[in-house]
């Protein structure tokens, strides 16, 4: 039998962390609310880690900054049922390469955050917008050399900023 325990971060092989949620006072937690409701939440996941995987070449939970990523791009995701061109393709993994190396969802209150980018997404906003949305919270989507005064240099650290060249090749920014 499968320990119940939380595990820590590893490949993503399928598995996934998951934590448990306490659900608020006046949120609604039903199956009548939205039928089908986990199998998206499955498909978005499964999308969403597949993407990391072979679109930003994540293979290990500790190159995120946040699990949150996981959410955003499995909602995004559904939000097109899974129809994602290749433009919105490389304008979302630029935004996860800077949102990751700026630390999106590590600061502050990251359950807002992540509602704004949701709502963001909910209002027919896509990559763009969710980059947008990076460079209000930091001033700008570059990083400079100050940025990284006193950080230390740990592997999952420098992987993540060494993702952000392929989006100014791209010309995304």
């Amino acid at each position: 039998m499968d320990d119940a325990g939380p595990r820590a971060p590893g490949p993503l092989n399928g598995r996934l962390c998951v934590r448990p949620v306490q659900v608020r006072e006046g949120q609604v937690n039903s199956d009548h609310q939205a039928p089908g409701g986990l199998e998206k939440a499955k498909h978005g996941l499964r999308y969403a880690i597949n993407f990391l995987h072979a679109n930003a070449g994540i293979e290990d939970e500790s190159l995120l900054s946040s699990p949150l990523f996981f959410i955003a791009i499995a909602y995004f995701s559904q939000m097109q049922n899974e129809r994602v061109s290749k433009d919105e393709e490389q304008q979302l993994l630029y935004w996860l390469h800077v949102a990751n190396a700026r630390g999106r969802y590590s600061r502050g209150s990251t359950e807002t955050l992540l509602d704004a980018d949701l709502s963001a997404l909910t209002r027919g906003g896509g990559p763009k917008t969710l980059i947008e949305t990076v460079r209000q919270q930091f001033g700008r989507l570059t990083i400079e050399p100050s940025d990284l005064a006193g950080v230390g240099s740990e592997p999952a650290l420098l992987a993540r900023l060494s993702g952000l060249e392929g989006g100014r090749s791209e010309g995304l920014v």
